[in-house]
């Protein structure tokens, strides 16, 4: 009679602990797997042929190459007088004396000095005409693809100068470009800024009496 508090004592014990497990919390479930993430919709552009093929591309072409033939035309202009030039001064080197034939010849070579500079400066602002012009274009291409890529809800625009293979042809978008562009700006002045350089008037002749060489003395 002595032991039973303790049995007692055990029963309550072997009653708790089963007890005390149905309360316990439960393990938390595995976290579940992100879901992958979508390809990004791309569009490609070939600037290339929006400048080459379209309109205002060619527009601009064909006055640059109008513009550049009578450029040509001027320096052939320029070329026939400084050729002139050199060769009347080769016949008047026997009748001029030595200080008026350096003056005609340093009035020369100042005329190709000025011919050269002009030259120079008419082929850049012939360069700058086209740039101006293609800028243009270009402006008015890029907001043309800006509005395709929210229709398309596309998040890259890719050009097709940095792609090296496309295997999807589909996200090709530049006949799109081209036509809409066609219908925006069909055409683009080329506008030739006016240089400083003019072409300089020919040199005038040495005065004949006073450069001419005295007659020998007898």
């Amino acid at each position: 009679m002595r032991f039973a508090p303790v049995v007692a004592l055990g029963a309550i014990i072997a009653a708790a602990v089963p007890a005390f497990a149905q309360t316990a919390p439960a393990p938390a479930a595995p976290a579940a797997a992100a879901a992958p993430l979508a390809p990004p919709t791309v569009m490609v552009v070939d600037m290339n042929r929006v400048i080459q093929e379209s309109n205002a591309g060619r527009s601009i072409q064909k006055q640059i190459e109008e513009h550049a033939k009578a450029l040509q035309a001027d320096v052939q202009k320029i070329e026939d007088e400084l050729k002139g030039k050199d060769a009347e001064l080769r016949r008047q080197r026997t009748i001029l004396s030595q200080q008026a034939f350096e003056e005609q010849r340093q009035a020369v070579e100042r005329r190709v000095n000025e011919a050269q500079r002009t030259v120079q400066e008419k082929q850049g602002a012939l360069q700058k005409a086209q740039n101006d012009a293609v800028g243009v274009l270009l402006d008015n291409a890029r907001e043309i693809i800006s509005t395709l890529a929210t229709e398309k809800k596309a998040q890259l625009v890719l050009s097709r100068q940095q792609i090296l293979l496309l295997a999807n042809n589909d996200l090709e978008t530049t006949n799109i470009v081209v036509e809409r562009l066609n219908t925006k700006l069909p055409n683009v002045t080329v506008t030739v800024p006016s240089t400083a350089a003019a072409s300089a008037a020919p040199a005038a002749a040495a005065p004949a009496a006073a450069a001419a060489k005295p007659p020998a003395k007898k």
